[in-house]
């Protein structure tokens, strides 16, 4: 009953695209594996479809008609289940996106942000867990190595070949899923990318905050 699929955005040079498609490619991933061993939570609108009967029964868009943008994420949070939700990710399946500039990545980023307030269950938490435990392991490992400097050199050698085992596997499954998902490989600045990411995220969510009711209406 619904399919979904992945948008990928055309290569370019520049840091804020290697950005903007480090965040896609990631946030691709999240719904695709989560959909992949049968726990559906969000799609993107750009590519998936769903039968007509599924979207009369579920009454359409009639609990998104308050925010402005997000309404075929909340739809599919709402209606895909582990019976009902199979993932397309063949070359012919997925569709190349122009590139945003700044103001419109960040409005997009927002109006995501706006959505994702309304799952439910531990859908929002399966989201956010990437950042908490990127941040904490990032914590306990340079503590490890500022400690072991001063007592054990062992415990800081130790600590740092965990982040380095880290980062070459998450760059091997990283490059894998961009020639797969056929978005921009990123493994070269992927170290930088996922410091930055995380703290932008966090920007937004202040951001979404003293934004208030602008929330609900998209400037894009």
């Amino acid at each position: 009953d619904i399919c979904l699929g992945f948008c990928a955005y055309q290569k370019d040079k520049g840091f804020l695209n290697k950005l903007i498609s480090y965040d896609n490619l990631l946030n691709g991933l999240q719904y695709l594996s989560s959909a992949l061993i049968h726990h559906p939570f969000s799609g993107n609108g750009r590519n998936l479809s769903y039968r007509r009967n599924l979207f009369f029964a579920h009454k359409g868009y009639s609990k998104s008609l308050n925010i402005h943008a997000g309404a075929d994420d909340l739809f599919i949070h709402e209606a895909a289940t582990k019976q009902n939700t199979q993932v397309n990710f063949s070359p012919e399946s997925i569709i190349k996106i122009e590139n945003y500039d700044y103001l419109s990545w960040k409005e997009t980023k927002i109006s995501r942000a706006v959505t994702r307030q309304f799952f439910k269950g531990s859908s929002l938490v399966f989201h956010r867990l990437y950042d908490v435990t990127l941040f904490l392991f990032l914590m306990a490992a340079l503590s490890t190595i500022f400690i072991g400097i001063s007592n054990n050199w062992l415990i800081s050698i130790i600590a740092g070949l965990l982040i380095i085992v880290r980062f070459i596997t998450k760059a091997t499954v990283f490059r894998k899923a961009s020639l797969l998902l056929q978005q921009k490989t990123l493994c070269l600045s992927l170290l930088i990318l996922e410091l930055v990411l995380p703290i932008y995220n966090m920007y937004i969510r202040i951001y979404r905050i003293f934004r208030g009711k602008l929330d609900y209406t998209s400037r894009v």
